[in-house]
């Protein structure tokens, strides 16, 4: 789906309605039950999120990655209202990296960083109401689909904890909230927290690069992992979609080293680093990795 040229509040209403269709969908889908009721709840929950953050978007966030989210997660509701026989494995992965993408990028129309100043409630030095409001469904999503327990689940199911880089990987991750939730009374606690994150993704990419059948060169290593890895029923460009959003979070968490963040910010970038992962790692056909030794 391609962002129209509307101006912002056009932009707005149409992610809006977006968000209602998908809610339609996902009504459909618990109304089949079983399996199908848990891709309901799902895309019924990413998609209350998107109406929300839709009526206080602003220019500042990234618009065209909300609209080919919203397309993705559209593909796969559609898929699954159509064969609504297979099993629902056959799609929960291609649900949680495009889910996992929806939520992320429609934060992003109202993440804290992205406000400038004229923003800021004169009154208060806070934010809107409306904008805690989207900040505080954000942190319950985020919560109650224990993101961030689903990622070690699916290092360990991958074998990483048999090998080094794996290895290191799960721990500056599980390192990196542990920093987060003792809340250190230090300078600037992001800093560690930060880092970890980055050091784990890093760490995550190259694992599943040594994991690769084929090892070659290449220009764009998650790019590579998805040409040789990637599960069925993946949307065109997911692959390309994590590669461009790693490097726009890189450099944000590269930044930790020389800006101090607030407490929100380093919680923001906690929770997108913690999607990317999930949505990678989602991403992968675990058949396809080669055994480790």
């Amino acid at each position: 789906m391609t962002c129209p040229d509307f101006p912002d509040k056009q932009r707005r209403d149409t992610l809006e309605r977006e968000g209602r269709e998908l809610k339609k969908k996902a009504e459909a889908l618990r109304d089949l039950g079983s399996e199908m009721s848990a891709a309901g709840a799902r895309i019924d929950e990413t998609a209350d999120l998107l109406v929300s953050a839709a009526q206080v978007g602003n220019p500042y966030g990234d618009w065209e990655g909300s609209f080919s989210a919203v397309e993705e997660v559209h593909s796969i509701a559609d898929d699954l209202l159509t064969h609504a026989g297979r099993a629902w494995s056959m799609w929960q992965p291609a649900l949680n990296t495009s889910g996992s993408a929806l939520v992320d990028r429609t934060f992003t129309l109202v993440a804290l960083q992205y406000y400038p100043p004229i923003n800021r409630s004169a009154s208060a030095g806070g934010f809107e109401p409306e904008v805690v409001h989207v900040r505080l469904a954000y942190d319950n999503y985020f919560d109650r689909q224990h993101i961030r327990d689903e990622v070690v689940e699916l290092m360990l199911d991958y074998g990483f904890s048999a090998t080094d880089h794996g290895g290191k990987a799960i721990k500056k991750f599980t390192n990196a909230w542990e920093m987060y939730d003792q809340s250190p009374l230090v300078t600037d606690p992001a800093l560690g927290t930060l880092i970890s994150l980055r050091q784990s993704v890093i760490l995550t990419i190259d694992e599943l690069r040594r994991r690769k059948t084929i090892q070659q060169k290449s220009k764009d290593e998650i790019i590579d992992i998805g040409a040789q890895l990637a599960t069925g029923h993946l949307p065109a460009g997911t692959f390309q979609g994590i590669a461009d959003d790693w490097k726009k979070l890189e450099g944000n968490l590269s930044k930790s080293k020389d800006v101090v963040f607030s407490r929100e910010e380093e919680r923001e970038l906690l929770q997108r680093g913690t999607y990317l992962l999930h949505r990678l790692l989602n991403a992968v056909d675990s058949t396809r990795l080669k055994k480790v030794r």
